[in-house]
């Protein structure tokens, strides 16, 4: 395996580390204010991103990124969400993983300048109102066959918008009728982009056995090496002349922290070799371990990033 495949499948855990609608009955039952509309993101899911629209629109990259989006979105939630990102202040997505990989199940919560209203924002007409909501929110629902189109929008009249996928529609309007979660997920606000996660207990390996399948042997056994004892892990990613990328790997157990630690430095070792960009982005690396936490720092140049695609 190159160096750059190993660069591209190290860096999956840190960016990573991006049914039927309810009732209109139930949705009447909605008494909780929330505070922002991260805070209706439940605690069923496996990750969660926060981009810092605000501070994106001032990197070179912002307009070249939202032209991809638009480009790329002709189905799912991105379409729902393209009016309203260029002007909002952060943007929260979260996920749901299946055995085999991601399917578009999710969240996708919307910091905006303030907004309210009875019309949905940046939704055709195929969504229809629900009476009887609360004062601070408007509920809207809709009927999709597709798994990965918004199902449910959630208008907060102290600003934000919240999108569901039909499998997480139930979930958003518990947590508005009952309150945040405690235990969600919830990404440090730092950095362009922020992001948490969990690998649950029953969940399979950090790679799922498609992914496995068409992934060079090396590399998967590097995926198995870091993923074994996995359970939570956050970081940050920051902009400027590169990327710096710092994350907290949360492991079950010290051992199996030492483990992880071990195969990532035998990772950077295999990078120093490398010529040019490679062994820029290995002499950057910063590695740490305090019983069962793994600490990472990583500066990764444009110039990397080219080599991923």
């Amino acid at each position: 395996m190159t160096p750059a495949r190993l660069v591209a499948l190290a860096l999956v855990p840190l960016v990573v580390a991006c049914g039927a609608s309810s009732s209109a009955t139930r949705s009447a039952n909605l008494a909780i204010d929330p505070l922002a509309p991260s805070d209706l993101l439940p605690n069923d899911l496996d990750f969660v991103v926060r981009i810092d629209v605000r501070r994106l629109r001032n990197e070179p990259v912002f307009d070249d990124a939202l032209n991809r989006l638009a480009n790329a979105s002709g189905s799912g939630m991105m379409k729902w969400v393209l009016p309203v990102l260029e002007p909002s202040r952060a943007v929260f997505v979260g996920g749901r993983l299946m055995e085999d990989g991601f399917h578009g199940d999710g969240v996708v919560a919307i910091e905006t300048s303030g907004v309210g209203g009875s019309e949905p924002l940046g939704v055709d007409p195929s969504f229809r109102h629900i009476a009887g909501t609360p004062k601070h929110v408007e509920i809207f629902e809709r009927t999709t066959d597709l798994r990965d189109e918004a199902a449910l929008e959630v208008v907060l009249a102290g600003g934000g918008i919240v999108l569901a996928t039909a499998a997480e529609a139930d979930a958003v309007l518990r947590v508005a009728r009952s309150g945040p979660d405690a235990d969600r997920l919830d990404p440090p606000a730092r950095g362009l982009a922020s992001f948490a996660g969990r690998v649950r207990p029953t969940a399979p390996a950090i790679m799922s056995a498609r992914a496995a399948s068409t992934t060079p042997e090396r590399g998967a056994a590097f995926l198995r090496e870091i993923g074994r004892g996995l359970a939570r892990y956050t970081g940050s990613i920051e902009g400027g002349d590169a990327l710096h990328i710092e994350a907290e790997l949360f492991y079950t157990s010290a051992d199996v922290a030492a483990e992880a630690a071990a195969s990532i430095r035998s990772l950077v070792g295999r990078l120093g070799q490398s010529p040019g960009a490679l062994q820029s982005l290995a002499d950057s690396m910063k590695l740490g371990r305090d019983s069962e936490v793994v600490r990472l720092h990583a500066t990764v140049s444009f110039a990397v990033l080219s080599y991923l695609h």
